[in-house]
């Protein structure tokens, strides 16, 4: 019985002994990890792994000036170039020709990897005071541009070609239609060539586009006044004369025949152009007018009514006032080119030293000229004569005095036969 027990209390011993001897071992030897790419956590919270990653090492300084005087090298733009490094220090030697190629070489070398700091030296070349390199190589960067640039003006001139050639058979299109519905010739031009416009617009636009002027193109496009300010500069005189021909042809404050004074100018009107208007005066030379000048201007139309008042001033003597003041009124009374309303009226005027007569009368414009008119009274009349008056003659109708001006003009007229008439 005592030898069972000590047989069973050997055994726990040993069991127990067994335990505590792998319960140490473990605690001195980790186990082994399955995945060598799964970290393992620690009680302190570090991550391990059994993955192996390599460490960079720092290259050499002969590796570093090596690499950057390779590169340098293949630009073509250093002088006299050296590159040296020590400890990562770079330090450029060399000259250049531009201040941006130095710049760039610094940047690289800043770039690089293993450069701590970067010591520039190179310098700029010196350029001589008359050194035209520069130039030189400015035009030849102009010249090929230009012959990258040739296809497609080449292929704009086109573009604007044909937009031209629309925008003509367009304007001739409806200004057929526009004739027989506005009576006006030169408003009927205008809406003609505004119903049009938008071809002309649009080939523009594409010309711009090809020509790479995108901006430019999106600005005539959106409207903003781009063409308007073209037209403004450049047409401002042509657009005045043009729209103010219009206005002319519109309000007509005179007519070819009329006589008229404008700008200081006075004549029978001869045409009246979308440049502008041309009076032909006594002398038969022709005198042009702008438009605009006509049109802002003040303009007196001397055939616009049918009775038109002269007024004339006769010398006299005192003895022989009342007498002189009746045959003139007779003479003027008798004498065909004065109407008869309103009635003429003579009447004594000056100093008693030196008196006048002063007589107003009333003639038809369309008919007769006025200055012809006191030409021919003042030959007639003759107050410090005895005699009576003579006969009076007639003054030639101006009627025919215009067609003769008008039609002597229409021999030599030298005038553009493209050029819109009013």
């Amino acid at each position: 019985m005592a030898l069972g027990k000590n047989i069973i209390n050997n055994l726990l011993f040993i069991g127990m002994a067994s335990l505590l001897y792998c319960t140490v071992a473990g605690a001195q030897k980790p186990a082994m990890v399955t995945s060598p790419e799964k970290p393992v956590k620690e009680a302190s919270g570090i991550a391990r792994t059994e993955k192996e990653i390599p460490v960079p090492q720092p290259k050499s300084d002969e590796a570093i000036a090596s690499r950057l005087s390779k590169i340098l090298s293949l630009t073509g733009w250093f002088k006299d170039l050296k590159v040296t490094s020590e400890e990562g220090i770079v330090t450029l030697n060399g000259r250049v020709d531009v201040a941006s190629q130095r710049e760039w070489a610094v940047d690289l070398a800043n770039d690089t990897d293993g450069v701590v700091a970067v010591i520039n030296k190179v310098s700029l070349t010196e350029v001589g005071w008359f050194d035209i390199t520069a130039t030189k190589n400015e035009l030849k960067n102009i010249w090929k541009k230009f012959f990258a640039f040739l296809p497609h003006l080449l292929i704009g001139i086109i573009i604007m070609a044909i937009s031209l050639m629309l925008y003509r058979t367009g304007a001739k299109f409806n200004n057929r239609f526009w004739q027989g519905r506005i009576q006006n010739p030169v408003l009927s031009d205008v809406v003609s060539k505004l119903g049009a416009l938008p071809i002309l617009l649009i080939g523009l636009y594409l010309f711009l586009q090809v020509l790479g002027l995108t901006g430019l193109a999106f600005t005539l496009l959106g409207g903003t006044g781009a063409l308007g300010l073209v037209a403004g500069f450049a047409f401002k005189n042509i657009l005045e004369n043009y729209f103010s021909g219009v206005m002319l042809s519109l309000r007509k404050p005179f007519k070819v025949g009329d006589r008229i004074e404008v700008a200081g100018e006075k004549g029978v009107v001869y045409k009246m152009t979308t440049r502008g208007t041309t009076l032909i005066d006594s002398d038969g030379k022709h005198i042009l007018i702008p438009n605009t000048i006509v049109f802002t201007g003040i303009i007196r139309n001397q055939t616009a009514s049918k009775a038109t008042r002269i007024k004339m001033v006769f010398e006299t003597q005192k003895e022989s006032l009342a007498r002189n003041q009746a045959e003139i009124l007779n003479f003027l009374k008798a004498r065909s080119e004065v109407v008869k309303s309103p009635e003429s009226t003579v009447l004594p005027g000056g100093t008693q030293d030196k008196p006048t007569l002063e007589a107003s009368f009333w003639i038809d414009p369309n008919k007769t000229d006025a200055e012809k008119m006191k030409s021919a009274i003042m030959s007639e009349i003759r107050l410090l004569d005895t005699p009576p008056l003579n006969t009076p003659a007639k003054v030639k109708d101006t009627d025919n005095d215009v067609q003769a001006i008008l039609s002597r003009a229409a021999q030599t007229d030298t005038s553009d036969s493209k050029e819109r008439h009013l």
